[in-house]
């Protein structure tokens, strides 16, 4: 079966007719033909059917080709249009070409017809590809005109080759103002930063890098040198080109940043109205897990003596942090506070020990920044959730870390200095007790009252050392569940209180779990459950006279200033004419059976 086609004949001959079917024929073609010899029959023709390709006879009685030529674009036809003569002249087929003739074929050459008839069916085909191109082209161009969000097109080289019309409604200036080395010239304050962002946009267009698939936010200079906020869209184009598409949000910027400043300043009244650094913790990570839509928020302080980031406290998925210390060294929280830098990454870039035990894979994401007060990094702040963190949540937060940590310091400063001045009354308070009371237990149990008050711990007890026997009574405690202490007497070279007395230095054990067990006291103290301990020698002119021991029922990393009050409390009090003396405190010249000289 040959190729099919659909051949209009004009030609008032029907013998010249059936010629041209045989010749078709011979050529390959298995044509539907019809055949027509008036005007009137060809418009009834061209418009009830249709046609691949007209064959004309130059001249007919009632009219000629270049009639039937007219005809066709008034009726919006565009087909291959061979003329048919063996009477004309050179001069009038080059009219007829001229006149829109596809081609012209002298009667009995019919050996060109068929050839003639297929590139003339290839070029109307191409002329049918051209003309859907440019309707598309035009369609494109009038929604691009219409479309209210920016579109540019780059070459390979970063040079811009289209920018659509919303260009003068974002930026103030027309597409053309902006092509070429313009676009890098006009919309950046920093020519190092153009150069930068053009050299990636070019390395993205030939393909040496895969453009970013998030859309992404960035502002750029319109033509008042005002700033117009875009969240772009980029994507590869055609033959090393990169497209990318803006749409301005610069009023949701405006009307975020607002948001902002109205939830910053909401959190700075708050925490001014907090009377207490304990109380201000939960009201930052509850203002921050509702303004971030966060699961999971926590807060930690830089332990400047171990480097260790200890949790204060944790709210959401991250509420039972509170109090574990997160080890310093090659992690991301540990770069957070070193660099004074935020970050924020997926789960799957997150090593779940930087967070304690929580598994930060739940999580989703995790942003951290950090808490800088008079430009130190004092620790961080850190919040987790199912949707990726923007970059200008990232900045909110950031602001919120920055109002938070200068709260809290002030938080703390008034609380150490109020702790200063309840310590200095503790001293006060001994100095009284060792002046105007000759009973040492009195005096004893106002030390280890005021030790356990001050320094915030469960448990404290004094032991005095026997220089004859060398070994230490328990002498006054408080905070213990049983008397089991007040009858115990020990060997002074043995256990924790021991070392005291030999290494003649104050010891402190955070975990006792992790430390050497006391053989001396575990069974005296077993029901206890004292999970810390730290004690000081009591040394009088030189002497190693007592220990001064505390516990605590949780783990306890006792800071500078609490060592340093905890040595203040041992130090010798004397006054010249009142004879021995421990730790300030004066001691009866001897004790035989238990009771006092």
């Amino acid at each position: 079966m040959g190729n099919p086609i659909r051949v209009l004949i004009l030609e008032d001959s029907a013998n010249d007719a059936a010629l041209l079917v045989r010749q078709l024929q011979v050529g390959g073609y298995d044509q539907t033909y019809g055949r027509v010899e008036t005007a009137q029959a060809l418009r009834v023709a061209l418009t009830t059917q249709t046609w691949d390709v007209i064959l004309a006879d130059y001249s007919l009685p009632s009219f000629n080709a270049l009639n039937a030529l007219a005809l066709l674009p008034e009726l919006g036809l565009d087909l291959p249009f061979i003329v048919l003569s063996g009477t004309i002249n050179e001069a009038t087929a080059v009219s007829a070409l001229k006149a829109g003739a596809h081609n012209f074929i002298v009667k009995g050459n019919w050996a060109r017809l068929g050839p003639a008839i297929a590139r003339e069916l290839r070029e109307a085909e191409v002329r049918q590809q051209r003309r859907q191109a440019e309707d598309r082209l035009r369609l494109t161009d009038e929604i691009l005109r219409r479309i209210q969000s920016l579109v540019i097109l780059t070459d390979r080289n970063g040079a811009v080759t289209y920018v659509s019309e919303a260009s003068r409604l974002i930026l103030g200036y027309s597409p053309a103002e902006l092509l070429g080395e313009q676009w890098w010239q006009a919309t950046y304050d920093d020519p190092a930063a153009a150069a930068a962002d053009r050299e990636g946009v070019a390395r993205a267009a030939r393909g040496e890098i895969s453009p970013s698939t998030e859309p992404y936010e960035k502002n750029i200079k319109t033509r008042t040198g005002a700033t117009s906020w875009l969240l772009w869209q980029v994507a590869q184009g055609p033959s090393d080109t990169l497209i990318a598409i803006g749409h301005d949000i610069t009023e949701r910027k405006l009307r975020v940043r607002e948001r902002e400043l109205e939830a910053m300043a909401t959190l700075s009244a708050a925490l001014r109205a907090a009377p207490a650094r304990a109380e201000m913790l939960p009201i930052i990570l509850q203002q921050v897990l509702a303004l971030l839509k966060a699961d999971g928020a926590a807060l930690g302080i830089l332990d400047p003596a171990s480097g260790e980031t200890v949790v204060e406290l944790g709210i959401g998925s991250w509420a039972d942090e509170a109090g574990i210390r997160i080890p310093a060294g090659q992690t991301v929280l540990a770069e957070v506070i070193a660099g004074g830098r935020p970050y924020a990454a997926g789960a799957a870039q997150l090593d779940p020990r930087y967070f304690g035990k929580t598994d930060v894979s739940r999580i989703g994401s995790v942003a951290i920044v950090p808490l800088i007060t008079q430009s130190q990094t004092v620790g961080a702040l850190w919040i987790g959730r199912d949707v990726r963190f923007g970059d200008g949540e990232t900045r909110l937060l950031s602001g919120i870390a920055n109002i938070a940590a200068n709260a809290l310091q002030r938080a703390t400063l008034y609380e150490e200095t109020e702790r200063n001045l309840r310590r200095l009354a503790a001293l006060r308070a001994i100095d009284t007790a060792i002046s105007s009371s000759l009973d040492l237990r009195v005096t004893l149990n106002i030390l280890v009252e005021q030790v356990v008050t001050q320094l915030r711990v469960d448990a404290a007890d004094v032991l005095l050392l026997d220089s004859v026997s060398r070994t230490l009574e328990y002498a006054a405690g408080r905070g213990f569940r049983s008397p089991v202490a007040g009858h115990s007497r020990w060997q002074a070279s043995q256990g924790y209180a021991g070392r005291l007395v030999v290494e003649r230095r104050t010891i402190s054990l955070p975990d006792l779990s992790a430390a050497e067990p006391d053989p001396l006291r575990a069974a005296g103290l077993a029901h206890e459950n004292f999970q810390a301990y730290s004690g000081a020698p009591l040394i009088a002119k030189g002497r190693v006279v007592g220990v001064i021991e505390i516990f605590h029922r949780a783990p306890l990393h006792p800071d500078a200033d609490w060592l340093s009050f905890l040595e203040a409390l041992t130090k010798p009090r004397s006054r010249a004419g009142r004879g021995r003396w421990i730790c300030g405190i004066r001691r009866p010249r001897a004790i035989p059976n238990g009771r006092r000289s």
